[in-house]
């Protein structure tokens, strides 16, 4: 698995591997977990993931802490933003976006 956590060059990545894009196809979802240290606090992100020759490539991005409703509006914002940008390069490049998350067999959730 190829992890990257910053937009620009998940995106060069997908645009150099875009023939071999398995389906053409590439998951998007956000992701909040329970923060292991303060329960009220849920940190979110952005994930993105493609396989291609047989590697999954994934974008895990933090957006920011969900906790009090003006924070979730600061955290909300720039994860939309950025699944937007993702979704423009992927139809730029002729590639589905779907809902989910691609996974390695085996994998932990």
């Amino acid at each position: 698995m190829v992890v990257f956590n910053a937009r620009e060059k998940f995106l060069k990545e997908l645009e150099t591997d875009r023939d071999c894009v398995e389906r053409l196809r590439v998951r998007l979802t956000c992701l909040s977990q329970q923060s292991t240290m303060t329960p009220v606090i849920r940190p979110l992100f952005v994930v993105a993931t493609y396989k291609a020759a047989g590697e999954i490539v994934e974008l895990k991005q933090f957006c920011g802490d969900l906790c009090t409703l003006e924070q979730d509006r600061k955290t909300i914002e720039p994860s939309r933003t950025l699944q937007q940008a993702i979704e423009e390069a992927c139809k730029r490049l002729g590639l589905t976006v779907r809902a989910g998350m691609d996974r390695e067999a085996g994998a932990a959730s």
